[in-house]
């Protein structure tokens, strides 16, 4: 079992459950949770379904969908963040409800924007943020953007921090709304963080004749577990 060890530099948040870091599950989006699980209608022949054969299995039965907020945890705003476009200038200005819970920081746009060349990036900052994280030796952090939140104003950049020497995490949020002006609630998610192993990653292609055909053939049968039902046969899998 990996031990992901946190604490936050501001002691007051250590007393405010909501302010904390909280596990995924917390999270997950208003529009999946109304999914329903098999589709009233066959959306190829606008059928209903069978009263025995279930309906059309919509992305609420994903096995995908259900573990990836199992994974880590999300940081939250721990106060009230603004962000504003002041003049046609280019230029910014913020304001945190606690300087010492959030530092705000602009980067220019040599720094990423322009390299990478995203015309939907109107601006970077970089949130520094009152949490430090410390994984087992050869354990770091993914860092995520919150996943599937449709959220049109801003979104945090992919990363990840080598935490087992580094406890240091820094949301650089990438400002995307077309509005003038962002504000983000104190509680609201910021990113999602997901520790995972170091490896030493080797990659084979497989081009021997038998070799290919066993490989294909353990494939087709881990397959024919999961799809000989209607439901999914996913989590019935067994190690061969």
């Amino acid at each position: 079992m990996t031990v992901l060890k946190y604490t936050s530099t501001v002691e007051e948040l250590l007393h405010i459950e909501e302010l904390q870091p909280q596990p995924g599950r917390k999270f997950v989006p208003e529009w999946f949770k109304k999914t329903i699980a098999d589709a009233h209608k066959n959306v190829n022949t606008n059928e209903f379904k069978s009263k025995k054969k279930p309906g059309l299995r919509t992305v609420k039965r994903c096995p995908s969908f259900h573990e990836i907020f199992d994974e880590g945890l999300v940081v939250v705003a721990p106060c009230d963040i603004w962000i504003r476009l002041y003049n046609f200038d280019n230029e910014w200005e913020w304001e945190t409800r606690l300087e010492e819970a959030v530092q705000v920081e602009f980067h220019s746009h040599e720094q990423f924007r322009d390299p990478y060349g995203d015309k939907n990036i109107r601006a970077v900052f970089k949130l520094n943020l009152p949490w430090k994280f410390e994984t087992p030796k050869g354990y770091s952090l993914r860092q995520f953007p919150m996943l599937y939140s449709n959220n049109p104003d801003w979104t945090i950049a992919y990363g990840v921090v080598r935490t087992d020497v580094h406890n240091e995490i820094n949301a650089q949020l990438l400002y995307t709304s077309n509005e003038d002006e962002i504000f983000i609630k104190a509680g609201e998610p910021i990113c999602y963080l997901v520790p995972y192993k170091r490896l030493n990653n080797k990659y084979k292609l497989i081009t021997n004749k038998k070799e290919r055909e066993k490989f294909l053939l353990k494939q087709k049968v881990r397959l024919y577990r999961v799809v000989a039902t209607f439901k999914s046969g996913y989590h019935k899998l067994k190690k061969d």
